[in-house]
Order: structure tokens, then sequence, then C-alpha cells
């Protein structure tokens, strides 16, 4: 922006000195039209919040952002109105050039009357037809009067000038990495060794400790708070490191079960004593450490059934080269990805046949509902899908959680949470709050027993819970 707004200055002078003020106002439209298309493109730069974005957070609340749906409409709004803006100033130029001299055209209309009249009749023309497509191109903002959302913006202009960071949905962050760069590290780790492919992490942590800021940036957030004091650069690369260190892992666990692994078992009396009724069991876990390292259960007990619910759409690529690596896992999961009446039969099917149902608690889809608990001394967003099934089906809930303990050692633990979850429907409020912050305090305890496995790399306190949790309670229910 700092070099069209130079440019565009000493062409100013330059104008000016050969054309006196008539060159300076033909050159001003196309000028002013090119500031404008530069100030929407700048926002559209890396870290940076769209402008649009901006104008959807001061009218209608930071939180609409959350949504993934309306963050990508808001960044593509804005791109169309960088492209319009620097298409109208190279209309405007070629016409300021025509006017003297510098160009033939077979339109001959004066640059003044261009500025004037058709420019802001063109701008005009963009923000109300977006304005009147908005309910049927983006069905879930707001409704507001043209007139009304005028005078919104303008009271509220300086917070557009503002670079506050986007409320990002956790789902909204494209994954990490490629898939060519991912078969060849564990490639190379499952021809050449553990050892070999760690040597290779130790690069990569450092690249992506480079360019992923807001990943960096909510480590850095969460190990203050949960190690009592500010996280150092090398607190978040050993974050990163021990990530990188159980998604290699995933594919050995995957490949050749647990062999070469140390993992040491807590509390399987309680899940055995859950299997021994011949019932399902809501296995709630949670992004920490790694769920693979559940396999173990495959060799003390081949007979028992896992299926997993999650969101194969999150990180493709990944989820791709793991089940190519065994694909019967392929076919253990349920994908949230699916049509609602699919995943709600699946899930029932499971626990009729006395399955073992793996739910990660600690994260909501866009638009899931959420309640929000204490976790860390400030509230969070936690879905209630998880409690909502369990009372559903009648099923007990035990928490599950395989923490990386460094080398080759994982240490997973089992606790129960509850033996049956009930919900009335007049008492749904307080016991979805209830039972909420008790996945929370436990989930608290299992992360400070080693922090550095906690892998939601995204702002998970600032994210706001579902803005009307009332109704979306039952689609919750449905899923």
């Amino acid at each position: 922006m700092r070099v069209v707004a130079w440019f565009g200055v000493v062409a100013l002078i330059v104008l000016a000195h050969h054309y006196d003020r008539s060159g300076v106002l033909d050159a001003l439209p196309a000028l002013v039209a090119a500031l404008v298309g530069a100030v929407f493109a700048r926002t559209l730069r890396r870290g940076r919040t769209p402008l649009i974005a901006r104008a959807i957070a001061a009218v209608d609340g930071a939180e609409l952002l959350s949504d993934a749906a309306v963050a990508r409409y808001a960044r593509r709004l804005t791109w169309i109105w960088a492209v319009y803006q620097i298409a109208l100033a190279g209309v405007a130029a070629l016409l300021a050039l025509h006017a003297h001299g510098w160009l033939a055209l077979p339109l001959r209309m004066p640059p003044a009357v261009f500025g004037l009249l058709w420019l802001p009749a063109a701008v005009a023309l963009l923000f109300v037809g977006e304005f009147a497509l908005r309910p049927w191109l983006l069905p879930r903002a707001p409704r507001h009067n043209l007139f009304g959302f005028v005078i919104k913006l303008i009271r509220c202009w300086p917070q557009l000038l503002r670079d506050v960071p986007a409320q990002q949905h956790w789902s909204a962050r494209r994954e990490g990495g490629g898939r060519f760069a991912m078969r060849l590290l564990i490639a190379i780790g499952l021809h050449l060794g553990r050892p070999v492919a760690r040597v290779l992490l130790y690069p990569i942590t450092v690249y992506f400790f480079c360019r992923r800021g807001p990943e960096r940036r909510a480590s850095r957030d969460f190990l203050g708070r949960a190690l009592g004091q500010p996280a150092r650069p090398a607190s978040v690369l050993r974050h990163l490191h021990c990530y990188a260190v159980t998604i290699l892992d995933r594919a050995f666990l995957l490949a050749r079960s647990t062999h070469g692994f140390d993992i040491r078992i807590h509390g399987l009396d309680t899940l055995e004593a859950q299997i021994a009724r011949g019932r399902g069991v809501l296995l709630l876990s949670a992004h920490i450490g790694s769920f693979e390292a559940l396999r173990v259960l495959a060799e003390t007990r081949p007979e028992l059934r896992v299926r997993m619910v999650m969101d194969r759409g999150q990180t493709p690529a990944l989820t791709e080269l793991l089940h190519a690596l065994n694909p019967a896992v392929a076919k253990m999961v349920i994908d949230v990805g699916g049509a609602g009446a699919d995943i709600a039969l699946a899930i029932r099917d499971a626990a009729h046949d006395g399955a073992l149902i793996g739910l990660l608690g600690d994260r909501a889809r866009p638009g899931e509902a959420t309640r929000a608990a204490q976790f860390y001394g400030a509230p969070a967003a936690f879905p209630v899908a998880p409690y909502l099934i369990a009372s559903a089906l009648e099923l007990p809930v035990v928490l599950c959680f395989g923490l990386y303990a460094g080398g080759n050692r994982y240490d997973v633990y089992f606790e129960m949470l509850a033996e049956r979850i009930v919900i009335p429907r007049s008492e749904r409020a307080p016991r979805l709050a209830e039972w909420t912050q008790r996945y929370a305090a436990r989930l608290q305890h299992y992360t400070q027993l080693n922090p550095y496995n906690w892998f939601n790399f995204y702002d998970f306190w600032h994210r706001p819970a579902a803005a009307d949790p009332a109704l979306r309670d039952a689609a919750a229910g449905r899923a």
C-alpha cells in the first residue's frame, strides 16, 4: 500500500509540473480507486484480518466470524473488492492518459466526469448488489435494512482501521504440510527406522515454528497458563516437536501396532468393569497425546470393537495416509462429515453392538452447541454432544487419554466420568453445564501431567460459545 501511495504522489507531482492543475485533477480518480483497492488487498495478507471481516465484526459482532463459512465469505468478498477497485483505477488511468494525448481510445469521456459520476456509481452498484444477494449467498448472517446498515458502518468506521485478529474457527485453519512431505517422512521412518525419522522432525519443527504464527501464539498462550509463567520460544518448540512425534508414532502404531513401544495402562479395571456389563461404552478423550496408543487394547482384548467418531475432512492428507497404512482402521471411523441421520444411526448401532465409541470432547464443530466451562482459570467453550449422546443411549462415559511420556513410552489412563448421565429436558441447561465443567476439570488435571501433550493450536479461550444454545441443543442431540 505504501508503494502505491508514494507512486501516486510522485505521479501527481509530475502531472502538476507538466499540466498544472488539470493534470492533477484528471489523475485523482485513478489514484483514489487504486488506494482503496490497495487498502482492501493489504488486509488479505497473512496474519491480517480481511476488511470485510472487520466490518462484520463491527456491525454484527466478532462471534459471527467463528463460523467458517462466514469467515471464508468475508475473505472472498474482500478479494473481490480489491480486484474491483484496481480495475476501476485502471479504467480511470486510461481515460486520463487519453485526455492528455498519451493514448488513443474510441471512448470520449473526461476523467473528471468518470471520477464524479461513474466511479461512485460503480462502487454503489457492487455494494448494493452484494447487500441484496447476501441473504442467499450467506443465509447465516443477520438481516439489515440498507439505510441502517450504512449508518452502522459510518458509526463504526474507526474499527475498520484497526487490525484486530479475527476469531477464526479452528476448522477454518488449513492442514499443515503436504501429502508428499508426510508420505516421504513416514516412508523414511518405516524403512530406516523411527530414530532416523525423529531426527528429521527437528528441522520440521523449526519450520512450522517460523511459518505458523497462529499456532505459535496459541501454544505460547496455553503453556503460559499451564506452566504458570510466560512460555519461552524453547517451550513452544518443545510443544510443536511433541506434536510432531505423536503424528509420526501414529504411523508406526497403525502399521506395526505396539511393537517397539512401552505403553503402560492405568485404570484398565474401570473400563473392563463397564465392558463386562455387555453394553456399549462412550470413551471420551481430547486432542492430547495420541488416541492411537489405545491400540494396546487390540492386543490384550482382540474381541473388543472400537468405533471412532471423527471428521475425516479436517486433515484429509494425513487421514488418507494413515488409513492407507491400516485399512481396517478406516472401517472403524464414524465420519461426522456425513449426513446427520447416518451419523446418529451409526452411533446407535455401535452402542447396541456393545462397541467402545470414541469421542473427542474438547472441540466443537461450526454451529455445534457448546457450554462454557472454567479451564485454567478462564471460560472456554466445550461441545455438549457427548453428554446428550450418553443420555439418549444410556451409555456409561469413561475418560481415556494416551499421554506421550518421551522416548517410546506412552501412559494410557482410564477414569470413570459417569456410569449414567441423565439429562431431563426441564433441567437441560444446568445439567449440561455441570457435566461440561466436570470434563473440563479432569481435562485440566491430565494436561497438567504433561502440558506439552495439548494439541489444540488455536485460540481456545477467546473463541465464543454458540450464541443460541437453547436452539442448538436439539441439533446436537440429533448428531
